[in-house]
């Protein structure tokens, strides 16, 4: 936790809450956690969303990967 506020600290001048600058933390945030899940998006992908505003088309890839592995929606309740 330490080294992740000391890298938006360095890279917003201790601005990190303010204004646009909050959006590319929070893919960075969503990136890690589809990481962590074995659902990561491509690195062309990551690379884009830094570079342009997200679109939504992107995650379509991670939703697939989702009903492969659980068959069903996530917030679908099984029968």
């Amino acid at each position: 936790m330490t080294e992740r506020l000391a890298w938006m600290h360095e890279r917003t001048d201790g601005k990190h809450s303010k204004g646009t600058k909050i959006i590319p933390f929070s893919l960075h945030h969503i990136d890690e956690l589809l990481h962590d899940i074995g659902l990561p998006l491509s690195a062309f992908t990551r690379f884009k969303q830094w570079l342009m505003p997200p679109n939504p088309s992107d995650y379509e890839t991670v939703t697939r990967q989702l009903l492969a592995r659980y068959g069903r929606p996530l917030n679908k309740v099984a029968d």
